[in-house]
């Protein structure tokens, strides 16, 4: 038997009524749904853009200390045989090593830099609940030589980053993203790649 209710407009039965309950129901809790997901994925690409941003940093800083190193090398190289055979040569060689390495100085200073920021997580906008700290410089700065500046010396943890490659890693709730900075020895010069979380 069917049971209606009187209403100004006519009547409405009760079936209508709860039919109409549960589809409300349902929006509400798809809404709700929606909602949440909205936020996990705004909090995995805050995540990912972080760790992405700082680990192409890491990735270029050390490409830069690494060439400049090279540079420096070979000026050096350029110096001792400038001495006897073309000592006219050597002011604007001397100018030119101490040009690289003022340059080499200020990679350096941004390495610490960023250091510091992703310890405070400067243009991540994150709270974040577990972190790796970022990887150490893995050189050691040497006084300058009769010849002038001298290169950066590697540090056993040249070997490490070599052998382990440099890890960036943060976690905020269940959500969590990574990378590492991987050296590659097959070029001709010790380069590096920088891989995110799933593939390494």
């Amino acid at each position: 038997m069917e049971i209606k209710i009187r209403t100004e407009r006519g009547s409405v039965t009760l079936f209508s009524i709860s039919l109409l309950t549960v589809f409300v129901g349902t929006a509400l809790s798809l809404f709700t749904l929606m909602k949440h997901w909205r936020a996990e994925i705004a909090t995995q690409l805050s995540l990912d853009r972080c760790v992405q941003k700082y680990a192409l940093d890491a990735k270029n800083l050390i490409e830069d200390l690494e060439s400049s190193n090279r540079k420096i090398k070979a000026t050096r190289a350029s110096i001792v045989v400038s001495t006897p055979l073309a000592p006219e040569l050597l002011p604007a060689l001397q100018l030119a090593l101490d040009g690289l390495k003022i340059y080499q100085e200020l990679k350096i200073i941004q390495w610490r830099e960023k250091q510091f920021g992703w310890l405070v997580r400067v243009g991540c906008n994150l709270t974040i609940d577990i972190s790796k700290p970022f990887p150490s410089l893995p050189y050691t700065q040497l006084p300058p030589d009769a010849l002038g500046a001298t290169p950066l010396e590697e540090t056993p943890l040249m070997r490490t980053y070599e052998e382990k490659g440099m890890q960036l890693y943060l976690r905020q709730g269940h959500r969590y993203s990574a990378a590492k900075i991987l050296a590659n020895k097959q070029t001709l010069f010790r380069s590096w790649q920088a891989l995110w979380a799933g593939n390494y």
